[in-house]
């Protein structure tokens, strides 16, 4: 109840933070977790007051072909009024004393800050991509004068119309040999082949059904849906996609939450899948749609698809044994990040 009252302090419009199952789901039921590991790390004052904590993610990262226990730090925050006084940095060499590779991603400039000044890495190759359907609550949610909201409505909608006619035209309705359908699960024979497909890339979660079960079927405060690509019968990707609902902010978005699809096959299957996605999302009453894009290769299937840069979408990690910068030049691209790699679908 403390942690609870605590969040009502530091996010008083973030409900979801007070599920308890979410709360659970996150905290203790991760299957890379061990009994012995703790997730959540509390800060307390001289008189026991709660005033900070860092909480964890476990993950299983491939960095350079070497699989490392990975620590995706998330929800890292001290009570207003004490911002500035070394707690921050205090929970951050905490956080460099785990046994593996820690990171966060989707962070705050002032976090970035933080981590950085203590030799993390800051790394920018991943984009958020999104696309505005309904401009007013976007544009209120993204707290822009009402004044500003009336100029820019028209022009949105313009834009919205000439993006639509593009997208039908860009994108493909069908490939032929591939086939899709939705799926209550992954399967352990398929864990190899979602490696294959990221080995092109330096830095990835792995994917095992064990993850991706827990990550996707077994959370209870949202709805994700999963569809299975195939050809010839053999997987070539997988796609995840939810609707996602801010009750304070008044804002329905459409979440492509993960996608891992067979380079081999090119753009034209990526843009293929993305459209599919785009229209079960628009079959919805959604406002937006939003999605992460790990290249600027990967960006242009999105854009085909009528979503467009809306932002970078920052990660930081912490080196060990490894070189970001030996590792660019090792691999073709650097990090694979989606919605799913982080905290960034865990809450609305």
């Amino acid at each position: 109840q403390n942690l609870f009252d605590f969040y009502n302090i530091v996010y008083p419009n973030s409900p979801w933070l007070l599920d308890n199952e979410r709360f659970i789901w996150q905290n203790f039921s991760n299957p890379l977790q061990s009994k012995e590991e703790n997730a959540i790390w509390l800060l307390y004052d001289e008189n026991e007051n709660l005033i900070g904590q860092n909480i964890f993610i476990f993950y299983n990262l491939s960095v350079g072909n070497k699989v490392y226990r990975g620590f995706c730090s998330t929800n890292l925050i001290v009570k207003p009024g004490i911002v500035g006084k070394g707690y921050g940095h205090a929970m951050i060499s905490k956080n460099e004393t785990f046994d593996g590779i820690a990171y966060a991603v989707g962070i705050t400039p002032a976090s970035i800050r933080a981590f950085v000044k203590r030799g993390w890495i800051y790394i920018a190759d991943a984009k958020m991509m999104s696309r505005i359907i309904n401009p007013f609550p976007n544009l209120k949610y993204l707290k822009m004068p009402l004044w500003k909201i009336i100029l820019a409505y028209p022009i949105i909608k313009i834009l919205n119309f000439i993006t639509n006619i593009s997208a039908r035209l860009l994108a493909p309705k069908k490939i032929d040999g591939i086939s899709y359908s939705k799926i209550v699960s992954f399967e352990s024979s398929w864990d190899k082949i979602w490696d294959s497909y990221l080995k092109d890339f330096a830095i990835y979660f792995k994917r095992t059904s064990e993850t991706l079960n827990y990550k996707y079927f077994k959370r209870k405060d949202a709805n994700h849906n999963v569809l299975l690509f195939k050809k010839d019968e053999k997987p070539i990707g997988y796609a995840v996609y939810r609707l996602s609902v801010n009750e304070i902010r008044k804002i329905q978005l459409g979440r492509i939450v993960d996608i891992v699809y067979d380079p081999s096959l090119g753009l034209e299957l990526l843009t293929y899948m993305i459209r599919v996605l785009k229209e079960n999302l628009l079959h919805e009453k959604i406002d937006g749609i939003v999605a992460i894009a790990a290249t600027d290769e990967i960006a242009r299937a999105f854009r085909k698809n009528g979503l467009y840069l809306s932002r970078v979408q920052p990660a930081i990690i912490k080196e060990e044994d490894f070189s970001i910068e030996d590792l660019r030049g090792r691999f073709k691209n650097l990090w694979y990040i989606t919605l799913g790699d982080s905290d960034l679908d865990n809450y609305w």
